[in-house]
């Protein structure tokens, strides 16, 4: 058996509802969907009690963050600004559309909305145009959230008209958010992005979404998607309907992460392990030998496959995903073999 730490999945619960649903739906896979996503812009709408005018589906969240991006490359034409060592999408399209890109610096690990506003004020300053400022909260490799009032960020996208694109990716899995959805439409510069991946364990259907009341954009997102017409996938719309209502997988997953997380942070405790408190269902850390070493040793030995953060530039460092009842069960009784082994600070 492999296991699959190494990617954000959630195999947590097991959800015969779900199940039922996309079986139950199975018939249909022959026919076309909505032309323009409205069978799953209506589920969410009703969720949220938003306007299904707020809503742009995409095949999961990278291609949202890809398509923002495109539109800022289109329509605005300036400078991206996001921060170190972050999920790397945003650094890909830029790259890719040929944007320019500013990483400001984290602090203690997270992002600090005081220190990015002042950075960002200041670049605009000395002349360079910004266009959009991507963060995630959580963030993602760390699982840190921000510090400081979001807000602030917006009223200075606001000032100086240019986009903010909060990914969500993992909000779910915090009791209290920093902005709601409803809360979010009062903000005409920002644009929030969330996803089934992760919370609601829909990884392999590929639904993420934005929400947003920058007409701009929906407008321009409205064109595109005359040209992408029946993007809506059936099997994610029988999912979101049986997912998305149901309260009660949402708050066992919210409840089983807290609870494996705190286990595998005593684990790693025990061994002397450094980590970085994390806010979802992964946890970042410096394992006791070299992250390469130890990543071929978790492989070779005991089928775990683990993420190396230095794709993430985080040197020496490595991320776990608590995707499985088993994981840290798994990783203990390795952890307790490699120290046996004087495999330790090798």
């Amino acid at each position: 058996m492999i296991y699959r730490f190494h990617l954000n999945e959630n195999n947590l619960i097991k959800n015969d509802s779900l199940s039922k649903s996309i079986i139950s739906d199975i018939s249909s896979v022959c026919l076309y969907s909505s032309k323009k996503c409205s069978k799953s812009k209506e589920l969410i709408s009703q969720y949220y009690k938003i306007s299904a005018d707020n809503i742009v589906i995409f095949n999961g969240l990278e291609e949202a963050i890809f398509y923002t991006a495109l539109f800022t490359r289109l329509k605005r034409d300036g400078t991206i600004i996001t921060t170190e060592k972050t999920y790397k999408t945003i650094n890909l399209s830029a790259n890719f559309l040929d944007i320019p890109l500013i990483e400001l610096p984290l602090f203690d690990n997270r992002i600090d909305i005081n220190s990015l506003c002042f950075n960002v004020e200041k670049h605009i300053k000395s002349g360079d145009k910004i266009s959009l400022c991507y963060i995630c909260n959580p963030h993602n490799p760390t699982g840190t959230l921000i510090k400081g009032e979001l807000i602030k960020l917006l009223n200075l996208a606001q000032k100086y008209n240019f986009l903010v694109f909060v990914d969500q990716a993992y909000i779910e899995l915090l009791e209290k958010e920093t902005i709601t959805p409803p809360e979010s439409l009062s903000y005409g510069n920002l644009i929030l992005g969330r996803t089934f991946s992760k919370t609601y364990g829909l990884a392999g259907l590929r639904c993420g979404y934005v929400l947003t009341s920058n007409e701009e954009f929906l407008s321009w997102m409205s064109r595109v998607n005359e040209v992408l017409l029946f993007k809506e996938n059936r099997m994610s719309v029988a999912a979101i309907k049986s997912v998305l209502f149901d309260k009660n997988p949402i708050e066992k997953t919210r409840e089983m992460v807290q609870c494996y997380r705190e286990k595998l942070e005593r684990v790693l405790d025990n061994y002397d392990i450094r980590y970085i408190r994390s806010n979802t269902n992964f946890v970042l850390f410096q394992p006791p030998c070299s992250a390469e070493k130890f990543i071929d040793y978790a492989r070779q030995k005991f089928n775990i496959l683990l993420f190396n953060a230095r794709e993430l530039n985080w040197e020496g460092y490595v991320r776990i995903t608590i995707s499985s009842p088993d994981t840290v069960s798994i990783m203990e009784k390795m952890l307790f073999q490699m120290k046996r082994e004087g495999l330790f600070n090798k």
